[in-house]
């Protein structure tokens, strides 16, 4: 998928289900926040 292609389909979602996340699912976004680069100087916090 190229970069136009995801901005034309992308949406934002306004209802959520009551289902919880797998906790593996959990462990993996907060890594993926931890790895990610920053410009930032400031250390980030997660909540």
């Amino acid at each position: 998928m190229d970069f136009e292609q995801l901005i034309q389909e992308r949406y934002s979602v306004r209802n959520f289900t009551p289902e919880h996340l797998p906790q593996e699912v959990i462990d993996r976004i907060l890594k993926a926040g931890h790895v990610a680069p920053t410009g930032e100087i400031q250390p980030f916090r997660f909540y």
